[in-house]
């Protein structure tokens, strides 16, 4: 015969003296898309790091890797490209997106 209570309790420790950094996306708008020569990278907000873009094709072959510096929009021409589809990563800080496009007719 057991007296008292029975306690299934679990504790925790919690570490608030470590930060940890928080992996976010981006918040940004594409467009035109379908584009013709070019694409708009409108974000929520102004970055305050630079900003990476890369662009593959749909078999992912990278056509084209660029830094441009920190801002709310960016002018991303592509003029040369066929018409297809096509990746954009953009990456900013600890931040990143991913985005299809598709290129069209004239």
């Amino acid at each position: 015969m057991q007296q008292g209570f029975l306690s299934n309790s679990v504790f925790y420790a919690i570490n608030n003296r470590e930060s940890e950094a928080i992996n976010e996306a981006l918040t940004l708008v594409v467009y035109p898309n379908p584009f013709i020569d070019h694409v708009q990278l409108k974000f929520s907000k102004k970055t305050h790091d630079d900003i990476y873009i890369r662009v593959f094709d749909f078999n992912g072959k990278q056509l084209v890797s660029k830094k441009y510096a920190p801002t709310d929009n960016l002018y991303v021409p592509m003029l040369n490209y066929s018409i297809g589809t096509y990746i954009i990563h953009v990456q900013s800080g600890g931040k990143r997106v991913t985005k299809k496009l598709l290129k069209s007719e004239l």
